[in-house]
C-alpha cells in the first residue's frame, strides 16, 4: 500500500473524534526496568542507532510484498510482538511518523498471543492505515484536545516509536529537535525522548559500524 494512496479524512473535528475513540483507555507501556521510573520524566536522552544488514532488509521487503503491505507495517508488527513479549501486555500503542504530514500518529494494536505473526501483521497494517488516514492533527494539539489524565513520568499515549526512516524526509528524521507536552507546560510540541529510536532499513555497507 503506497502512502500516497491512503485516503485522508480532512475534517479536523472528525479526526479528533476518531482519536478520542481510538485512544480511550489506552494503557501505558510497562517494560521491565532496573530502577524505578522518575516521578517527573526527564528530557535527557541519548541516541542509539542501528542499521539492518542487507539480507535482513531484503527479507523485510519480501515479507511486506508477500502480504501486500509496507515495510513500516512489518517493522511495527515486529516491535509490537517484542513489546508484548517483554511487557506481558496485549494492548500496545506505538507511535510513528506520518510521511505525508510529519505528525506523530498512534498505532494501537490488540495482540492475541496464540495468533500467528501473519494475523498480527494484518491487524497492524489496518491500524497503520487508519492512523495515516487521520494524520491531520499535530500530536501536541491532539493531546491538548483530548486532555488525558496526565502522568508526569511518561509521555501521553505513546512511550515507544517505530518508523522506516527511508520513508521520511531529513527534517522528519530530526527527532532531537522535538519537545514534549508536560503537565507544567502547554503542549506545544511532541517528543521522542524516552522512546525507541526508529529503524533505518538501508542496507549496511560491509565493514560499516552502527552507533
Amino acid at each position: 500500500m503506497a502512502r500516497a494512496d491512503v485516503p485522508v479524512n480532512q475534517a479536523v473535528p472528525d479526526q479528533i473524534e476518531f482519536w478520542r475513540t481510538r485512544l480511550d483507555g489506552v494503557p501505558p507501556l510497562e517494560l521491565p526496568a532496573d530502577r524505578p521510573r522518575p516521578v517527573v520524566r526527564s528530557t535527557g536522552t541519548a541516541p542509539h542507532t542501528c542499521e539492518l544488514p542487507g539480507p535482513a532488509v531484503r527479507a523485510l521487503t519480501e515479507l511486506a510484498e508477500r502480504h501486500a503491505t509496507g515495510r513500516a507495517a512489518v517493522l511495527a508488527a515486529a516491535v509490537t510482538a517484542l513489546l508484548t513479549r517483554y511487557s506481558g501486555q496485549e494492548d500496545i500503542a506505538l507511535g510513528t511518523v506520518s510521511p505525508r504530514t510529519g505528525h506523530t500518529v498512534v498505532l494501537r494494536t490488540g495482540v492475541d498471543a496464540t495468533a500467528s505473526f501473519t494475523a498480527l501483521l494484518r491487524d497492524t497494517g489496518r491500524a497503520l492505515a487508519d492512523a495515516l488516514a487521520h494524520d491531520g492533527v499535530p500530536f501536541a494539539g491532539l493531546v491538548e484536545a483530548l486532555a488525558p489524565t496526565r502522568d508526569t513520568s511518561i509521555t501521553p499515549y505513546v512511550q515507544a516509536m517505530v518508523a522506516d526512516l527511508d520513508e521520511l524526509t531529513a527534517d522528519q528524521r530530526d527527532f532531537t529537535r522535538w519537545t514534549c507536552p508536560s503537565r507544567s507546560a502547554p503542549p506545544n510540541g511532541c517528543s521522542a525522548s524516552g522512546t525507541a529510536p526508529p529503524c533505518s532499513t538501508r542496507p549496511r555497507p560491509p565493514g560499516s559500524r552502527t552507533g
